[in-house]
């Protein structure tokens, strides 16, 4: 599932010798349903709302994934995706935990 990619990058930015270098943390999200909607509609909302997030930031998360060096604008735009994937699934009914995390 792609939104898995939001969490994972912390992971190969860490496992790609990137703890070295800019930036020392990463901006993740987790989502957790609020009305006890069922798996297929959180899997819905989240591909819909993945590709609005990667319209709106202009971004795909999992090109960050091939990518060995994360430069400034790279970083900025996974930023914006974080921040419009977070809008998108609070708007269907999500709780919404944003937080930046130590990839050292």
């Amino acid at each position: 599932m792609k939104s898995s990619s939001v969490v994972s990058i912390t992971t190969v930015l860490a496992l790609t010798g990137c703890t070295t270098m800019w930036p020392a943390t990463w901006p993740e999200v987790n989502v957790a349903p609020q009305h006890k909607q069922p798996a297929e509609q959180v899997l819905r909302d989240r591909g819909e709302c993945w590709t609005l997030a990667e319209k709106e930031a202009g971004h795909d998360p999992d090109v960050m994934l091939e990518s060995v060096i994360v430069t400034r604008a790279m970083f900025d735009a996974h930023r914006e995706y974080v921040r419009a994937y977070a809008d998108c699934m609070i708007g269907r009914g999500y709780e919404v935990v944003q937080r930046e995390v130590d990839v050292k």
